[in-house]
């Protein structure tokens, strides 16, 4: 039996994995298992615990003088009692009355715990949540029907526009299955998920893929960015961006999305993607040489070089102008934006405008 399990694995990701042989009725095999399980428990909660507070939600129910209580094991963050969390994607917000870990009461919901959430506030109650919704930090609530994903066996002959049901989370959802390309060199394939509804999401959650039918299992799926109708791309830059996603690092990536995004890297939404806190971003948006800009109200990144390149351009194009026009007190700004050709983002000449005049190196 080893051996055959071997062999089925030998193709997958799962190769050379430990194979513990069980037998429940006579328990042979047990206390093998609870090791090995409790040998993986500290670096599984490490991991975990780096993100934002998510819960899927696989059950709720009224307890009496209490009110509404989800059930789940949380995935990622903490939550303490008195806590404000949004049910997704449903958008509705709530208030932590009490917690329940291991049927004790508890202050706080650790990563890797399952637990019972009393939750109340002015519009929750019975038909607020179910199966299938997450409980998560609200900056996190962002509903999507739309996922770009990695499939985990990209050589196998996949249907295109295919009707499928997504499992991801506690949630069944049916929608459609488009290839995006053919596998690449490295054996990668990626794909679109239009579903039915909108769900929850961030990079790196998986999915299972059954058939219409829901009776056979077609694919598994890796998310690599849940909100790919936030920016339009073409197909080429679209691929390039899921490549990136899937094999560089964070800070790369990032760096990759500052200068090929029209509007630079959307901090924000970013965060809610890739289910990261405040401080990993602002290390990441450091270590790729990125500049915080402010544009309708949201807080951009934009790359250091595409700045200092206006800034270049705009000094040079004003140079050339006093020289040729030395009685003239200088060009407009249609001159300077001429000058630039229509080549360079919209956030990287606002900022290098900006800077110039902040630090006098030109006058109006």
């Amino acid at each position: 039996a080893r051996a055959e399990v071997t062999a089925m694995l030998a193709p997958t990701r799962y190769a050379g994995v430990q194979i513990l042989p069980i037998d429940a009725p006579s328990r042979v095999g047990l206390e093998a298992l609870t090791e090995a399980i409790a040998a993986l428990l500290p670096t599984q909660s490490a991991q975990r615990d780096q993100g934002l507070f998510r819960m899927a939600i696989d059950r709720s129910f009224i307890a009496a003088g209490e009110g509404l209580v989800v059930t789940g094991t949380v995935s990622s963050g903490s939550i303490s009692v008195g806590q404000t969390v949004n049910i997704a994607p449903r958008g509705k917000e709530a208030r932590v009355r009490g917690i329940r870990v291991a049927g004790k009461s508890a202050d706080i919901a650790p990563p890797g715990t399952r637990c019972a959430i009393n939750l109340t506030g002015a519009a929750i109650d019975r038909a607020s949540a179910g199966r299938g919704d997450w409980l998560v930090t609200p900056i996190l609530d962002r509903p999507t029907p739309t996922l770009d994903v990695e499939l985990s066996r990209p050589g196998d002959e996949l249907p295109q526009d295919s009707a499928i049901h997504a499992y991801l989370g506690t949630a069944d959802v049916p929608g459609r299955l488009l290839i995006l390309d053919s596998p690449s060199a490295e054996g990668r394939r990626w794909a679109r998920l239009r579903l039915d509804h909108p769900v929850h999401a961030v990079r790196g959650d998986r999915i299972v893929l059954r058939d219409a039918s829901n009776a056979r299992t077609i694919v598994g799926a890796t998310v690599l960015d849940p909100f790919p109708n936030g920016v339009r791309l073409k197909r080429a830059e679209r691929i390039a961006l899921l490549q990136t996603l899937s094999t560089a690092p964070p800070a790369t990536t990032l760096e990759w999305i500052a200068g090929h995004f029209p509007f630079g890297a959307d901090i924000s939404a970013l965060q809610a993607a890739w289910n990261i806190t405040d401080a990993p971003m602002t290390a990441l948006v450091e270590a790729a040489q990125l500049i915080r800009v402010t544009h309708q109200h949201l807080t951009r990144a934009i790359r250091r070089a595409d700045s200092d390149a206006v800034a270049s351009i705009i000094e040079s194009t004003i140079d050339h102008y006093h020289a040729t026009h030395p009685t003239l007190s200088g060009p407009d700004r249609k001159t300077l934006l001429g000058a630039l050709g229509g080549k360079h983002r919209p956030l990287a000449i606002e900022h290098a405008l900006h800077s110039l005049l902040a630090t006098k190196r030109i006058m109006r």
